[in-house]
């Protein structure tokens, strides 16, 4: 019996084993790609919404809150809205590292521009949002920090 498994094995692992390799490392070689490419996709949104959180945060600081002061009734006009967001759109440009740019770029086209506006304008519907919701709470110190 020993003989006949020793003898089963010499001509069966020799066929076998090849395959169960080449297939491992097919699956293992995959398994590696994705995981780099979410790890990418992971690093690249993450660098559009700290760069989208910074522009929002530049441009009402620098532009915003200086218009709103000087405005009888502290409302924006269409004007001014659009060009708070061609800043922010600029701004957000401007703190992306080129490589993820480039990439972003590479994946969206000339539908860069429109994917990172719907972006800054989400930002900034959440961040109303959120300060909204401080002051119902009566949070006065998160109130100021959101707004």
């Amino acid at each position: 019996m020993e003989a006949l498994l020793f003898t089963f094995a010499q001509q069966f692992l020799p066929i076998v084993l090849p395959i169960l390799l080449t297939w491992a490392a097919a699956r293992y070689e995959q398994w590696v790609k994705a995981h780099i490419k979410n790890e990418k996709l992971r690093t690249m949104l993450l660098s559009v919404d700290d760069a989208v959180k910074v522009a929002i945060l530049s441009v009402q600081q620098t532009y915003l809150d200086d218009i709103k002061k000087s405005l009888a009734d502290g409302k924006l006009t269409s004007a001014e809205k659009q060009h708070a967001a061609r800043l922010a759109l600029a701004v957000v440009k401007q703190q992306l590292p080129p490589e993820i740019l480039a990439l972003l770029q590479a994946t969206f086209g000339d539908k860069l521009d429109a994917w990172l506006t719907t972006r800054i304008e989400a930002s900034v519907q959440l961040k109303k949002l959120t300060s909204s919701a401080a002051e119902r709470l009566g949070v006065p110190g998160l109130t100021r920090v959101l707004k």
